[in-house]
């Protein structure tokens, strides 16, 4: 027996996987167990399905957990075997309780089916086409920590870096030194990335695959804590409060524009008539020095005092203002939601490129 590429499989898991796959297969034509020793291809669940005269044997390969870099490995397993048996065609579909939208690109690009117990599956069996993205578009069953812990605040200073300059190849000392983590930090996240499918990373060397990938990622998994935000109001327009603190907020501390206060100047979307900014000084001294007044409500300048000085990486200057680099200005407006989400895909579109 041909075994296929290791991926420890989840005994429990294999009988929920068939329970789905029947309900799926059976309504599109005739379908039923094998042995799973059917095939001499290592599968854990083995059907027949037929339908107008085509015959498929159809082997799930359960796996607890695939994630970009083992689906990749099972899939360059796949080419390398002659998927025929007995005169039938023997498709192939991965399971899991979930699988990422990357893994199941992966798997349509290569022509083989995927399923997970999250809602999600691909099944092309001849005239049959079978695709479900609903109800979960979202793990139901997997432990959030481990992409969770790639957004934390010194793993995300890595991140913007890698964004920021989606080119770059990078030496690990060099990451560590640019963004003020230790080499430590940068190897375990460089791991994590790999793992992702992410990243590719040889003697050292580290380059990002999927920039846009990585940061949908980011969106999907940000927690939106920056720091603690104290509103104020002013009499003064935008531009011209805009103005003011480019004139001499730094003589109080380190800025930075976000949100529309940035996006305007870089892809102008829309009109706005609230000011976001970064600072790390003391907020009172901004509003003594302009006379703005603090409020709880009916605020339009919103001044963040950040718990990370990550969101200060590559900051640019443009109009004589500081503002914050566009991945971060994207994840800020992405935060913000309504049109503020419209003006980030523009930004997305107009600067980011990916």
């Amino acid at each position: 027996m041909i075994r296929s590429a290791s991926l420890k499989p989840e005994r429990d898991l294999v009988p929920k996987v068939a329970a789905r796959a029947l309900q799926l297969l059976s309504r599109a034509g005739e379908v039923r167990p094998l042995p799973s020793n059917h095939t001499d291809y290592g599968s854990d669940c083995v059907m027949e399905f037929q339908r107008e005269g085509q015959a498929y044997f159809v082997a799930f390969q359960v796996k607890s957990e695939a994630q970009p870099r083992q689906a990749a490995q099972f899939l360059q397993w796949l080419r390398q075997h002659e998927l025929k048996q007995a005169g039938r065609k023997v498709y192939f579909v991965l399971a899991a309780p979930f699988l990422s939208e990357r893994v199941r690109a992966l798997c349509e690009e290569e022509g083989v089916g995927y399923l997970d117990l999250s809602g999600n599956a691909h099944l092309e069996l001849g005239p049959v086409f079978i695709e479900t993205s609903g109800p979960y578009d979202t793990n139901i069953y997997k432990e959030t920590r481990r992409i969770k812990s790639l957004f934390g605040q010194k793993a995300t200073r890595i991140l913007r870096a890698l964004l920021a300059e989606p080119e770059r190849v990078w030496k690990g000392k060099e990451l560590a030194e640019a963004v003020d983590v230790s080499p430590g930090t940068v190897s375990w996240i460089k791991f994590k990335l790999v793992e992702e499918g992410l990243i590719t990373e040889a003697r050292d060397h580290i380059e990002l695959l999927h920039p846009g990938e990585l940061l949908d990622l980011w969106v999907k998994n940000d927690n939106g804590e920056r720091g603690a935000i104290h509103k104020f109001y002013t009499m003064d327009s935008p531009p011209q409060a805009e103005d003011r603190i480019a004139a001499s907020g730094a003589r109080l501390g380190r800025y930075a524009f976000t949100t529309y206060s940035a996006a305007d100047k870089l892809a102008p979307y829309t009109n706005y008539l609230k000011i976001h900014l970064y600072f790390d000084g003391d907020p009172a001294d901004l509003a003594h020095a302009w006379k703005w007044k603090p409020v709880d409500t009916g605020a339009n300048v919103y001044v963040i005092r950040p718990d990370d000085e990550g969101v200060f990486y590559s900051t640019i200057e443009k109009d004589g203002r500081r503002l914050v680099h566009p991945v971060q200005n994207y994840l800020d407006l992405m935060r913000e939601g309504g049109r503020a989400q419209d003006q980030a895909e523009e930004l997305r579109r107009v600067v980011l490129k990916y």
